[in-house]
This record gives C-alpha cells, sequence and structure tokens, in this order.
C-alpha cells in the first residue's frame, strides 16, 4: 500500500508519497497560487509524472490544509490538527506540543498519550505567521524553531509588544461580526 498525503496550504501546496515500508518516498513542494483546484491538479500531474498513480488500488490519498476540500481524488479528508498530531507521534514520540507557522495562522497543538489534548490557534490577525515573516523578508524557514533557536530568540525579545485586537501588519481592527 502506498500513501500520499496532499496538503493545499494557504500559500505552499504539498504533497508526500510513503511506501509500502513507510518510508517517505517523493516530495513535492509548489505555491498554491490563487485557486485550490489547481493547486491539487498541478500536484496530481507532478505525482503522475514521478510515476504515481492516485488511482491506483494500491494508492491511498488523505488531503489536508486550506484547500482540503479541493482535492477531489482524496480517499479522506483530514484537518491540519490531526494531521500535525499523527505525524509529530509517529515521528517523536506520544507526548509534545507542535507549533506550525502557516501562512495564514499559527496553531500550538499539545499532544499526550499519542493524541491530540489541546490546540489553540490565532484567528485575528496573520502577525507572526510564515506570510507576515514573508512579507517582511524573513521566510518562515528561518524561524529560529527550525533550527532549535526558539527558546534563546523568545528570551532575547521578551520586550516585544503584545499582538491583541488591533492587526499590527494592516493597522487595522478586526471585523468582529462574526
Amino acid at each position: 500500500m502506498i500513501g500520499i498525503g496532499i496538503d493545499i496550504g494557504s500559500t505552499a501546496a504539498k504533497a508526500a508519497v510513503v511506501d509500502g515500508e513507510g518510508s517517505v518516498a517523493w516530495t513535492c513542494v509548489q505555491p498554491t497560487g490563487f485557486s485550490s483546484v489547481d493547486a491539487s491538479e498541478r500536484l496530481r500531474e507532478a505525482l503522475a509524472a514521478a510515476g504515481y498513480d492516485v488511482t491506483a488500488e494500491d494508492v491511498r490519498v488523505v488531503a489536508t490544509g486550506y484547500g482540503r476540500v479541493a482535492v477531489p481524488y482524496a480517499h479522506k479528508v483530514v484537518t491540519e490538527i490531526t494531521c500535525h498530531g499523527t505525524g509529530a507521534v509517529r515521528l517523536f514520540g506520544d507526548h509534545g506540543t507542535v507549533i506550525d507557522v502557516g501562512g495564514q495562522d499559527t496553531k500550538v497543538i499539545q499532544l499526550k498519550s499519542g493524541r491530540v489534548a489541546k490546540f489553540a490557534m490565532n484567528d485575528k490577525c496573520a502577525a507572526g505567521t510564515g506570510r507576515f515573516f514573508g512579507d517582511h523578508g524573513r521566510p518562515p524557514r528561518h524561524f529560529p524553531a527550525a533550527d532549535g533557536r526558539l527558546g534563546a530568540f523568545r528570551r532575547a525579545h521578551q520586550d516585544q509588544q503584545h499582538v491583541h485586537g488591533v492587526c499590527r501588519k494592516r493597522g487595522h481592527q478586526p471585523d468582529r461580526s462574526r
């Protein structure tokens, strides 16, 4: 059985293929662009070019991310919280914390006994997200957590302003009518 994970994020569309032994056999990252549907199709085409048929009998496709419902060939659609939790448990064990600095939001997920125990997500402002860092010349891959410097980064920046109801990036109040 071959597993294919598709993540249609707000800024990047990703695919990963896991072979029958559980090893990552192939990956792909592309800009999402304006259409999640188009991003999904481009990933399907890239998978086919690499020799992976999403319709084959021995293939299962799981989709996640902002545009997960735009993946018509997915056998299952799962939230990012569930995917992050499952992946982190497989890679790092039953307990821990996942921090996802995404294109439009940031998530913190606490794992206990191999399951998502709780999570928090910013829903008011894009400050502190991958898009924010990218707009300011610091791509998310340069975020200190990527190389283990998050603790030192936090200690060095304790005097930074708190992000609250006013958007520091755009300078306006968020829409609270929802």
